[in-house]
């Protein structure tokens, strides 16, 4: 609870490393501060299945969100295109808590900076204007563009990236993410994650933004009205038909592992678990 509303956390899921290490992130992060995680079941793979119920049966804030058809279950394999995404609109018909901000975060947000859920509910609280809010996300392209702008990436390691949200560099360029993944494990070692932030950038240009880790308060928009695309609606359609903007809160940093595309290596996600754990006794983990 925070600001006289209740902070849910909503999280398709999942991948069960991915998953893990999101929840230990979500953990160091902001723990005591989220209300409720609704975990929406949208696997068919039996090993994620029995971690996401061994989830809702020891994780007091955890419940599972389960949709009766088992079809177009989530499958992420590099090169194909996610078309499960479509269920994601009988999820969000659940969201109608009054007095709530609702915080949709993909099973791979892998890190986040400490104080990120309350800064972000804080932030969305006190400008309703914008239709949705999100983190300053290192591995979005948005985001990317505007810290290559910054001087955090120079353009010998990297080449130049776009304001686009197809950008090739930014969003399926595979060793981009490695690298982009490499400097922020390096600036969170060294303390020195001050060169990520800003203010903040209002998208009026209704550009897509990544949904993966996005926040809003309830009534900002019907979720009766998201459609097979959730990104799309609410990203791009809502900001157009009302004239309202979303807008990015550049001041907390926080990491998404891939795109499906990207097929990033295995060896950092194991860096991430690493950072991860160790900022709490190991017998605090969520295993």
């Amino acid at each position: 609870m925070l600001m006289n509303h209740k902070v849910v956390i909503l999280l398709p899921a999942g991948r069960r490393r991915m998953l893990k290490n999101t929840l230990r992130a979500l953990y160091n992060a902001d723990w005591d501060i989220v209300d409720d995680i609704h975990i929406w079941e949208n696997t068919a793979i039996k090993d994620d299945l029995k971690y996401i119920k061994k989830l809702e049966v020891f994780v007091k804030k955890i419940s599972v969100v389960r949709l009766d058809s088992l079809a177009s279950m989530h499958i992420h394999t590099a090169g194909k295109i996610n078309r499960n995404m479509k269920r994601f609109k009988y999820f969000y018909r659940k969201c109608t808590d009054k007095d709530t901000v609702y915080i949709r975060l993909d099973d791979d947000m892998v890190w986040m900076e400490h104080g990120t859920i309350s800064s972000l509910v804080e932030f969305t609280l006190k400008n309703e204007q914008y239709i949705s809010v999100f983190p300053n996300i290192v591995n979005n392209v948005l985001c990317d563009y505007i810290h290559q702008s910054m001087g955090v990436y120079d353009f010998d390691n990297i080449e130049k990236m776009s304001w686009n949200p197809w950008c090739k560099i930014g969003w399926s360029c595979g060793e981009t993410a490695k690298i982009k993944h490499i400097r922020l494990c390096e600036s969170i070692s060294k303390n020195n994650l001050d060169k990520y932030r800003f203010d903040k950038k209002e998208l009026a240009d209704k550009m897509r933004m990544g949904a993966g880790f996005m926040a809003w308060k309830s009534g900002s928009f019907s979720p009766f009205i998201v459609g097979d695309d959730d990104e799309t609606t609410i990203t791009e359609d809502l900001p157009r038909l009302t004239n309202r903007n979303t807008c990015i809160f550049g001041k907390k940093i926080v990491s998404h592992y891939s795109y499906h595309v990207q097929n990033v290596p295995e060896y950092l996600l194991n860096e991430y678990e690493r950072i991860n754990y160790g900022h709490r006794d190991s017998n605090n983990r969520i295993r």
